[in-house]
């Protein structure tokens, strides 16, 4: 396994930490519960981008690594909107749910021209 598919492995399980921060802001109002909720995103994000680097300098491509890097990315994307797709008032605006479908729905028709791609 490579570094590069250790820290995207890394930037998947941080994505639960990420939702669960979330949800504690909602419920507590605890201003420490957003700042780790953001502070978890954005390193996230950082790794997205400290992995690509490591892959192409270090020349570390892999079948993983082409498979978990975007599922990593879809992942914390998604979740981060989904989970603000719900109604957190008076805590956090909502992200409106034709926005969220949007999203999603061009996701999966990506997923889905993947897949025609490849099997043809």
């Amino acid at each position: 396994m490579t570094t590069a598919n250790k820290i995207t492995i890394l930037r998947i399980l941080l994505i639960p930490f990420f939702v669960v921060e979330i949800l504690y802001y909602v419920e507590t109002g605890n201003e420490i519960h957003r700042l780790l909720a953001l502070l978890t995103f954005a390193v996230a994000a950082i790794l997205d981008g400290v992995d690509g680097y490591v892959a192409r300098h270090y020349h570390q491509w892999s079948e993983l690594g082409t498979v978990l890097d975007p599922l990593a990315d879809k992942l914390l994307l998604v979740s981060g909107i989904v989970v603000l797709s719900f109604d957190h008032a008076p805590r956090l605006a909502t992200i409106p749910l034709w926005l969220t479908g949007t999203i999603i729905g061009r996701d999966l028709l990506i997923c889905l021209g993947v897949i025609v791609v490849r099997f043809t």
